[in-house]
């Protein structure tokens, strides 16, 4: 999955953009800018990456990918995050030329308080499959 890919994705998401504006986005790669606006989010690619495949012939990608929703808010970051969860899972199309086959919820948000950032932060990952 390309940042461009993912970007496009999201974007294509009103319930989403709503939450998380538009111009700009407010999704940014593993980390925050200086001084964000909130609510915003982070998201990083923890896919582990087989050098190989079995047979050649899928040509089927999966990379999983997190996202953590910051917030003023536990409320908030748990809607901003659930929204978004439920807006990309089972999505399909093609994305910045990435054909996305399904995106699928893998895991569940903890919520917890970051006493550095003092904000409410909330986590999911999901799995896009890619060809």
């Amino acid at each position: 999955m390309t940042d461009a890919a993912l970007i496009a994705m999201v974007s294509d998401k009103s319930a989403i953009t709503a939450l998380l504006g538009s111009s700009p986005l407010r999704l940014y790669p593993e980390v925050l800018p200086q001084t964000p606006t909130y609510p915003c989010a982070t998201y990083r690619d923890v896919s582990v990456r087989f050098t190989d495949d079995f047979d050649d012939l899928s040509n089927m990608n999966f990379s999983n990918v997190d996202f953590h929703f910051y917030s003023n808010s536990k409320n908030e970051a748990k809607t901003v995050g659930t929204t978004f969860r439920d807006q990309m899972i089972a999505t399909s199309g093609t994305f910045a030329s990435v054909n996305v086959s399904d995106v699928r919820y893998q895991t569940s948000g903890f919520s917890k308080y970051s006493d550095v950032l003092e904000k409410y932060i909330f986590h999911i990952e999901l799995q896009f499959t890619t060809k």
